[in-house]
């Protein structure tokens, strides 16, 4: 919480490998839950327009399939990373 402005502080977790922060939680920067709920409409909006692009991507996918697909063994490295 900061608290000079009452709002949930900018906060994730570290990524693998020294890269950086990951994304906040969709809360932060925002007032708590209990406080105000204002955030919860505009989190709704944001997860039916993610859903929107999800669908619309699926469709792009299904319509023209890509020739191959690539994999990973170990989902948990970073793309190119050896040893």
């Amino acid at each position: 919480m900061k608290a000079n402005t009452g709002l949930i502080a900018a906060h994730g977790y570290k990524r693998p490998f020294g890269s950086g922060q990951t994304a906040s939680c969709r809360g932060a920067l925002f007032s708590k839950f209990e406080a105000n709920r204002d955030r919860l409409g505009s989190f709704l909006t944001d997860l039916r327009n993610e859903e929107a692009r999800d669908v619309a991507t699926i469709a792009e996918v299904e319509a023209e399939p890509p020739s191959s697909i690539a994999s990973r063994t170990d989902p948990g490295r970073p793309v190119g990373m050896v040893g």
